[in-house]
């Protein structure tokens, strides 16, 4: 028993040395798949009555997914573009709400 707890603890920090991939390169293959496209279109699906009713807006979800994007120097297609463009990109926002009762 005294030999398996230091042969254990050994397999345990030879896993913890295994490089992951790191975070910087997963970026790069996620900019990699986005490359070539001219811009990205902003599509928010209208929000159910019971998500206005607490306070959602589709132009302010639509308003603030732009300014995120231009803020990341991303070109906000507008639709003509998306229509005309094979290299626009679709960012479609959908939300889902539920109101939950008092228990």
């Amino acid at each position: 028993m005294r030999r398996t707890i230091p042969l254990l603890f050994a397999i345990a920090l030879l896993v913890c040395m295994v490089p992951l991939p790191a975070k910087a390169q997963r970026s790069e293959i996620q900019k990699k798949s986005l490359r070539g496209l001219k811009g990205v279109y902003v599509l928010v699906e209208f929000l159910t009555e019971d998500g206005q009713r607490q306070g959602l807006d589709d132009s302010q979800l639509q308003t603030d997914a732009e300014l995120r994007l231009r803020k990341a120097n991303v070109h906000v297609a507008t639709q003509t573009e998306m229509i005309q463009s094979d290299n626009i990109g679709t960012l479609y926002i959908n939300v889902g709400t539920m109101q939950l009762r008092d228990v």
